[in-house]
Parts: C-alpha cells; sequence; structure tokens
C-alpha cells in the first residue's frame, strides 16, 4: 500500500513539475512573442515617418527610438502617431495613421504617414494582406509601395480622391500612381480605403487643430 502511495505521489510531483516547466515555457514564448510583434509595429511607424535610418536596428534599438521620436496620440478617436525628427520632439516630421479595408479575400491593412501639412505622402506600408500571389499580392513589392512617396495629396481631383490609380500604360500626375495589372478588385479596395482613410485623418487634424 505505502508502495503505490509513494507511486502516486511520486507521478503527482513529476506531473507539477513537467505542468510547471512547460506553463513557465510557454507565458515567456508568448511574452517574447508580444514584443517581437510591439518591436516589429513601432519598426514600421519608424520606417513610414522616415526615422528607421539605414541600419537595422535590434528590438531593443526600436523600442528606444520610438520612445524618443514618436508621440501617439488619439484625435477624434482616430489613432495618430507624430514623428519627430529629434529627441527633444521640437521638430515635427509628420504624421502616421493606420489604414485599412477589404481587397479581393480579406482585409488589408498598413501603414500611412504624410508630412506636417498633411499634402504629401512620406511613404507607405502594407502589413498584412492575403491577396492573390503574383497579382494582388504585390501591394507589398518595393516598386508599388514606392510610387506613393512624394505624391500630393491636395484638394480632392475632379473624380472625388486624393490619390488615383491609373493603368499601367497612363502617365501620372502628381496624385496619381500604377494600379496592378489583372489585380482589378485588390486596386479597387486600395482606391477606396486610402482615399476614405485620408480625408478621415485631414478632417481630424484639422478639427483639433494639431497641424503644424
Amino acid at each position: 500500500m505505502k508502495e503505490k502511495l509513494y507511486t502516486i505521489g511520486y507521478m503527482i510531483a513529476v506531473a507539477a513539475v513537467f505542468t510547471s516547466g512547460v506553463t513557465a515555457a510557454k507565458l515567456a514564448t508568448e511574452e517574447q512573442v508580444r514584443l517581437n510583434e510591439e518591436a516589429r509595429f513601432q519598426a514600421v511607424v519608424l520606417r513610414v515617418l522616415g526615422l528607421e535610418g539605414g541600419a537595422p536596428l535590434s528590438p531593443a534599438e526600436v523600442k528606444a527610438l520610438f520612445a524618443r521620436r514618436i508621440e501617439k496620440k488619439t484625435v477624434d478617436g482616430l489613432t495618430v502617431y507624430c514623428g519627430y525628427a529629434d529627441d527633444e520632439q521640437t521638430q515635427l516630421v509628420g504624421y502616421a495613421f493606420p489604414v485599412g479595408g477589404m481587397g479581393l479575400w480579406s482585409k488589408i491593412e498598413g501603414m500611412l504617414a504624410l508630412n506636417k501639412a498633411l499634402d504629401t505622402v512620406i511613404v507607405i506600408d502594407f502589413t498584412k494582406q492575403s491577396e492573390t500571389p503574383g497579382l494582388g499580392g504585390r501591394i507589398t513589392e518595393p516598386w508599388f509601395r514606392d510610387q506613393f512617396k512624394g505624391k500630393t495629396i491636395g484638394a480632392r481631383d475632379d473624380t472625388g480622391r486624393y490619390l488615383r490609380f491609373m493603368a499601367q500604360d497612363k502617365a501620372l500626375t502628381v496624385n496619381e500612381v500604377h494600379g496592378i495589372t489583372g489585380a482589378t478588385m485588390t486596386t479597387d479596395g486600395l482606391d477606396a480605403f486610402l482615399n476614405r482613410d485620408i480625408e478621415r485623418i485631414r478632417k481630424a487634424m484639422g478639427k483639433a487643430g494639431d497641424r503644424e
């Protein structure tokens, strides 16, 4: 009887130790995943505002730079990241804000940065998409994203847009970029949500008087 009790007790003790170890490892892994995801997000904000610099940064360096150069605000219900060229946060570079909407298959998410006057694109980055590889999925390719740099966001044009997507064979004006041939639904989705979100942020920042 004692032998059986000893065996049972031993098994319970081993199970407890094993369970505790697995739980501790799981919690540590989850925390590391969270920190990595946070660093990736912060790196995107820094990158679209042109503040990340040329050299790759470690997660700790990203976190430190983000803390020094980025001020997070909620303006009229919208999240806005104000980017500064200096650690004292006196030289405003521009604003970054989340953008997103439906593509062909699912929601596309990204981060768009505009200059402090809200009339020029600094950089755009698409962080989540499930579009067709080789077609709509090309929105993450540098050639596509780089088109947006320096594009003018003035008054709405004659089509009611701030940004306009054109066919590949069309010459571009100051507020136009080329769409992706064969990815009409993805391009239409981008057209809709980017122009919608630009309108929202311009209205919100104007109402708040935060434009400098």
